[in-house]
């Protein structure tokens, strides 16, 4: 049984995720220090909130450099999810003197209101397209829960996309650098398909 280590941060959402891993068969724990860390098989950067609080509350936690040490040198597996995503990035235009974590190179930039049938924020159920080699996608397509007003419009060169959605713009939903992933849209809140989506992950790490 794979321990997922879900980073508690303050930010919000650690409850659907932390009984979405147990309902397929995993064992959370919530990450508030090193040892925790340490005890973590997979790691999980949740995250419901601003750029600037979910950075705030991961230098509270002073786990930054064990957090790299654990991805970095041990080669344990990652996953930002909503927030936790974005936090992978070096910066985002919704805190701009804020640093990001820049494990990945990239921005994350604000959603442009293209017009009133794309409300900013967006909310709601969106298809998303998986790349052809996407390692984790389910079929061509699938339809998860997005809430959101930032998101990477902007393909990293370092990274591989995994998958995108289309909201008056083409957002990409989903991102891959080695044993770092993440997810703009909420996989804990994506039903029997976020469920397989969050299984996959965990085989695809064993």
């Amino acid at each position: 049984m794979k321990r997922i280590g879900i980073v508690d941060f303050t930010v919000g959402n650690i409850g659907s995720i932390f009984n979405a891993f147990s309902f397929i068969g995993c064992d959370p724990i919530l990450v508030k220090d090193k040892k925790d860390l340490e005890k973590s098989d997979l790691i999980v950067l949740p995250g419901v909130g601003s750029f600037k609080s979910g950075m705030q509350g991961l230098k509270s936690l002073n786990i930054i450099p064990e957090l790299e040490n654990q991805i970095f040198i041990r080669s344990k597996a990652v996953l930002g999810i909503c927030l936790g995503m974005q936090l992978l990035f070096k910066s985002s235009e919704e805190n701009e003197d804020i640093n990001g974590l820049g494990w990945i190179d990239g921005k994350i930039k604000k959603l442009d209101s293209i017009n009133d049938n794309f409300p900013i924020p967006h909310v709601g159920w969106n298809d998303v397209v998986w790349e052809e080699n996407s390692k984790l996608k389910l079929n061509s397509t699938s339809c998860f829960y997005f809430v959101h007003s930032y998101g990477l419009i902007e393909k990293p060169t370092d990274a591989q996309l995994e998958c995108y959605t289309e909201y008056g713009q083409k957002i990409i939903a989903g991102i891959r650098k080695n044993n770092i992933s993440g997810f703009q849209f909420h996989p804990e809140k994506s039903q029997d398909e976020g469920l397989s989506l969050l299984e996959n992950w965990v085989i695809q790490n064993d």
